[in-house]
């Protein structure tokens, strides 16, 4: 994923010192998003379809199918998974032991559903429709048994089938491959705004009040004041530029 956090664009975010002066650090902005528009998703020739077997990480996917593990952020991308923890599915081991953590009894019924119920070759009742326990189906007027009619499916068997439909995604050929290289920077890319600097990093300033929204009781004292305007007295801003950079500081002047 190396490769993808390097086209995140850079955002300042405000930290309190020890000596309780706002500064601010450059970080990446790890909440800015691409999503696949529906101009692309519906061109479903430039998408080959692929069945995750046990164990294979995204990383060795993408090693396997475009020669770089780097690229593994364009199959998340692409299948809109966002928390590879949740979304991609999960080997064997790890998947019984989240459902030994989520239920007290992986064996214990989780819902019913349908049994396919037929009358010659019409399908009247499909088969794995979610119902009630005390559903029954109706053929030719006649109420059927409950065998005839539901099956349990157990939590463990419920979180089972869950997985396996993470099990199908959709791989970008060397077409679109080449096309989110080429592309994904520039849409991570800020809108301009006076908040966007030269170098194309954004900082908002910060608001001197914030300090005091979590805090239970309301610090009287504080080591200086910020007006409407966004001026300060007394007090300065710390930048720091990010890891291997020098830290400088700047007084804060009126933004009239």
């Amino acid at each position: 994923m190396t490769a993808f956090f390097k086209n995140l664009p850079n955002i300042y975010v405000g930290v309190e010192g020890a000596d309780e002066i706002i500064g601010y650090k450059k970080v990446k902005n790890i909440f800015r998003r691409v999503i696949v528009s529906e101009a692309i998703e519906k061109y479903s020739t430039q998408f080959d379809s692929f069945y995750i077997p046990d164990g294979m990480r995204p990383d060795l996917l993408a090693a396997q199918v475009y020669g770089d593990s780097e690229l593994d952020w364009v199959i998340l991308i692409s299948n809109n998974i966002i928390d590879v923890y949740e979304d991609w599915p999960k080997d064997e081991y790890t998947l019984r032991e989240y459902a030994l953590k989520k239920y007290s009894n992986i064996d214990a019924i989780h819902h019913w559903e349908t049994n396919e119920v037929k009358d010659g070759d019409v399908v009247h009742v499909k088969k794995g429709i979610e119902v009630n326990e005390t559903y029954r189906a109706v053929l030719g007027g006649n109420t059927l048994s409950k065998a005839q009619s539901v099956y349990s499916v157990t939590c463990f068997e419920h979180e089972t089938y869950l997985n396996e439909k993470k099990r199908l995604i959709a791989l970008p050929n060397a077409t679109l491959l080449e096309f989110f290289e080429d592309n994904f920077e520039e849409l991570c890319d800020y809108e301009w705004s006076r908040e966007i600097d030269e170098k194309g990093n954004k900082r908002t300033n910060n608001s001197f009040a914030s300090r005091f929204l979590d805090r239970a009781n309301f610090r009287r004292s504080a080591p200086t004041t910020v007006s409407r305007t966004g001026a300060t007295s007394g007090a300065n801003v710390t930048y720091d530029n990010g890891p291997s950079s020098t830290t400088a500081t700047a007084g804060v002047v009126s933004k009239t």
